[in-house]
């Protein structure tokens, strides 16, 4: 029994595990994102 509801256990954390993955990395895109905006839009103002 216990063999049977460890892999529900083990693919629930993973899927917990891959969704803040996935946060973790839209957060950092739109970090990046927002950074080559920065920097374009200085080189803008500076011409």
């Amino acid at each position: 029994m216990a063999l049977e509801h460890s892999p529900r256990d083990l693919s629930q954390t993973n899927d917990d595990e891959a969704k803040a993955e996935k946060d973790q990395q839209k957060q950092k895109l739109k970090y990046e994102v927002s950074q080559e905006m920065g920097i374009l839009t200085k080189q803008n103002y500076k011409k």
